[in-house]
């Protein structure tokens, strides 16, 4: 009969997202997961198997957390336009918060590895269509309120505010100014009309 395990998996996955998000996917050895994580080596393959596989599943639960935070923000009651522009602000405080040095795990999988890895790049893409899809939803509602013309083009739009989402995550690493970023947010909100 098998030892059933005797750690947390979800704990041991947040381990992992940090010792990822810190050395990135090339830079993290399996000597960093085992520190970063205080698991035997034997335990992170059994439990996880190699390290993509590992890494795979730390990244689609990084993602996972972080459109939560979009989603939440979008589905707040009130003004559709206003939830918007609220998630893309609280974006920005993310990206030039602590985190900044760090960056964003996803802006660094795709620049390390999204041209060289099908798989990475296939769980990325559908990231960025799943938010694309969160902003064409509430962007509808604010159509249904009124508050933007029924003319424009939702999914274009959308694109256009995943595109701000990564620019101002990128852009956080020159360390500019918040109301540059957020003038720019602005910029692209305007699409809304």
């Amino acid at each position: 009969m098998a030892r059933p395990r005797e750690f947390d998996i979800e704990k041991a996955l947040e381990d992992v997202i940090e010792v990822f998000w810190s050395r990135g996917y090339s830079g993290a050895s399996i000597e960093d997961l085992v520190e970063g994580t205080g698991l035997a080596k034997g335990s992170i393959y059994k439990a996880f198997g190699d390290k993509h596989t590992l890494f795979l599943r730390a990244l689609d639960r990084y993602i996972d957390a972080r459109l939560a935070l979009f989603e939440e923000t979008l589905a707040q009651p009130g003004s559709p336009k206003a939830a918007i522009r609220q998630s893309l602000l609280d974006h920005m405080a993310r990206a030039t918060g602590s985190t900044r040095v760090r960056g964003c795990l996803v802006t660094k999988t795709t620049t390390e590895m999204a041209s060289h890895d099908p798989e990475i790049a296939r769980h990325l893409s559908r990231m960025f269509e799943r938010l694309e899809t969160l902003f064409a939803q509430a962007i509808v509602r604010a159509k249904d309120a009124g508050e933007v013309d029924v003319s424009k083009d939702e999914r274009a739009i959308a694109r256009l505010l995943v595109l701000t989402t990564q620019g101002v995550r990128v852009m956080s690493h020159m360390r500019p100014h918040r109301h540059e970023l957020g003038a720019a947010i602005d910029v692209a909100l305007s699409a809304l009309g």
